[in-house]
C-alpha cells in the first residue's frame, strides 16, 4: 500500500522544518514535492530517511501530468518501528551544490489505522 505525502519547498519550509509524516509499517510512500525547478541541466531532488541502523535515499522523477517532482520511497524506509528523520535536498543552479531544503519527523508505526 502507498501513502502519498505532500511538501511544497518555500514559504512552509523557509525555516528548514518539514511537516511529520506518519506511516505504516512495511508501507511505501510517494513523496509529492512541488517548488524545485525542473531543468535537464539541475539533478532531481533526493528524500533521505534516516533509521537507527542506515540512512537511505531515493531520486525524484518529474511528472508532466502533475507538474511536480514524485519521490517512490520504497517500504526499507518503514520497516522498523518508530520515529525516525527525514531530509529533501535539492540542487541549486549550480548542480554541483547539494541544498538541504529541510528536515522533519517520519514515524513509522505497526498499523497506521489504530495510530499506532
Amino acid at each position: 500500500m502507498r501513502q502519498i505525502f505532500r511538501i511544497n519547498v518555500g514559504p512552509e519550509t523557509i525555516s528548514g522544518r518539514l511537516p511529520p509524516f506518519r506511516v505504516g509499517k512495511g508501507y511505501c510512500s510517494l513523496f509529492h514535492i512541488s517548488g524545485v525547478a525542473n531543468t535537464a541541466d539541475v539533478p532531481p531532488p533526493k528524500i533521505w530517511v534516516t533509521t537507527a541502523d542506515d540512512t537511505k535515499f531515493w531520486l525524484g522523477v518529474w511528472n508532466d501530468q502533475l507538474g511536480l517532482w514524485v519521490v517512490d520511497v520504497n517500504s526499507d524506509a518503514s520497516a522498523a518501528i518508530g520515529p525516525h528523520v527525514y531530509a529533501l535536498t535539492m540542487f541549486g543552479a549550480d548542480s554541483n551544490k547539494e541544498y538541504i531544503a529541510g528536515q522533519g519527523i517520519f514515524t513509522v508505526y505497526s498499523t497506521i489505522a489504530a495510530g499506532g
